[in-house]
């Protein structure tokens, strides 16, 4: 679903043999039935930070804006939510852009210069050399970009491939705090995962709570324990 793949998902009663373009899940649940479910992912925007205002970063700020990017000017903050940092300052705030984007795991960054200073900005970073070589510098593709806007499209044309990459891809961000989880029960009928909920359809049998995912599943267990009954 991160990967924005769509998928059909087939639900059904009795085991079927996999099917081409199908994701297929046996459910034995005595209520019966099959459903088939398109499922589309949707996913916000990729953001991406762009430091400078030269024309090179104006122009990435239009490519981006293009394909769909939420752009953004690089302040320097909430980092931990951006996809990319791009930078074009061309000398100014370079090396406190860069160790802040690596900080904060931002996986995608990328500093506009030629190989010879990029390799000077790099050598001047008091870092790990194993976090340096997580900077394109040169940012891009090498496309054979000459223009502003052909140096956008290169740039972008990484962070795509770079998105795309199954090793790449990147989880979504975690709450501070993850709610509680609701409480679960196994139908004893169909061996579904059902909510533990006054809500759910139940059944109490001397003493204990049964929980079930349809009138069905409940109504063929109580009919076998023919005991005191509270559903």
């Amino acid at each position: 679903m991160q990967r924005g793949d769509t998928m059909l998902l087939r639900i059904a009663p009795n085991p079927e043999p996999d099917q081409s373009g199908k994701t297929v899940v046996h459910n034995a649940c005595l209520s019966g039935g099959t459903l088939e479910i398109f499922m589309e992912s949707v996913l916000p925007a990729p953001v991406v930070h762009i430091e400078g205002d030269s024309p090179i970063a104006q122009a990435m700020a239009c490519v981006g804006s293009a394909l769909g990017y939420d752009v953004q000017p690089y302040s320097g903050t909430d980092l931990n939510v951006v996809d990319a940092v791009l930078i074009a300052s061309h000398g100014f705030g370079e090396e406190p852009a860069l160790t802040s984007a690596l900080a904060a795991g931002v996986p995608y960054i990328g500093m506009i210069a030629s190989p010879k200073r990029a390799k000077a900005v790099l050598e001047s970073l008091d870092i790990d050399p194993n976090l340096k070589s997580r900077i394109h510098a040169p940012a891009g593709l090498d496309i054979g970009a000459r223009t502003p806007e052909e140096v956008a499209l290169s740039v972008f044309a990484q962070i795509i491939e770079e998105r795309r990459a199954p090793s790449r891809i990147r989880e979504l961000p975690l709450l501070t705090s993850a709610p509680a989880a609701a409480a679960t029960a196994i139908d004893p009928i169909c061996q579904m995962t059902v909510a533990a909920v006054p809500t759910s359809i139940h059944a109490e049998i001397d003493g204990t709570t049964w929980y079930f995912c349809c009138p069905g599943c409940r109504d063929s267990f109580v009919a076998s324990h023919p005991t005191t009954v509270n559903a």
